[in-house]
């Protein structure tokens, strides 16, 4: 009954030499990940940008949002901290961004942009 037991059945269960070959064949590939001039790091095989991690890497930036004669009408530590502010989530305003669409508020329509953290004058603690 126990005959056939991979633990007693005397066959190498890996191949020393075939993992080796492997790894080095792996490791010899270019890099799935390319790092872009605003820090961020995009996945190749993935087609989008690696989620941010506390502390990870990429600039920190701010968001501005601008109203429709072009003044800054609020700045904010992060895409949270702007979407609490709205009342969206932090992935509609990211979506805003990207789509170059304006949100509303207090039924005023602004656009949203980012900056580096650098630049920004004291952003918003909310």
């Amino acid at each position: 009954m126990n005959s056939n037991r991979l633990s007693t059945s005397g066959k190498s269960i890996e191949d020393r030499y075939l993992l080796l070959a492997d790894i080095t064949k792996l490791l010899n590939l270019t890099s799935n990940y390319e790092t872009r001039e605003d820090g961020r790091v995009w996945i190749i095989s993935e087609n989008k940008y690696q989620a941010k991690k506390s502390g990870a890497g990429g600039k920190k930036k701010c968001v501005q949002l601008i109203s429709l004669d072009g003044s800054v009408f609020k700045t904010f530590n992060s895409l949270t901290d702007c979407g609490k502010f709205l009342g969206v989530s932090r992935k509609t305003v990211s979506n805003k961004m990207e789509k170059s669409q304006s949100v509303l508020f207090e039924g005023k329509s602004y656009t949203l942009r980012t900056i580096d953290y650098e630049l920004c004058d004291e952003p918003e603690k909310i």
